[in-house]
């Protein structure tokens, strides 16, 4: 499928594929070691040879502005009461920091902790001993 996340060889894998490549065995061989589709093989001795090195390059994109700690004590604020909403947790969060962070940084930090924005039900027939 177009929408399917491929996930990447690794670099063992990689270099797998580069070293019994290395040592003229056919690529149906690598194939049949190795455990990859021939089209992977191709696209690995490919790359090898356009940039002599099994590494992966840097990529683009700009840092996160949250880092690890931030990112929890999110958690631990949007856990703490649930009715909250994302622009009251936002600008709880924003209130002792020197560079206020947007809703949707926000957001996606909860999002990646599964904290999807359902707010819970008032219970107000509730009684103490329920």
């Amino acid at each position: 499928m177009a929408g399917d996340l491929r996930r990447q060889l690794s670099i063992e894998k990689r270099s797998e594929i580069i070293t019994l490549y290395n040592t003229k065995h056919s690529v149906k061989k690598i194939c049949e070691i190795s455990g990859c589709k021939m089209s992977t093989v191709y696209y690995t001795i490919d790359r090898f040879k356009k940039t002599n090195s099994c590494f992966d390059l840097p990529r683009s994109g700009r840092p996160c502005k949250l880092n690890d700690s931030d990112k929890r004590y999110l958690k631990l604020c949007a856990l703490r009461d649930r009715r909250k909403t994302l622009a009251v947790l936002t600008e709880d969060f924003n209130g002792g920091r020197q560079m206020p962070v947007s809703y949707s940084c926000v957001n996606r930090s909860l999002t990646s902790w599964s904290l999807i924005g359902r707010v819970a039900a008032r219970k107000p027939l509730l009684s103490k001993r329920n």
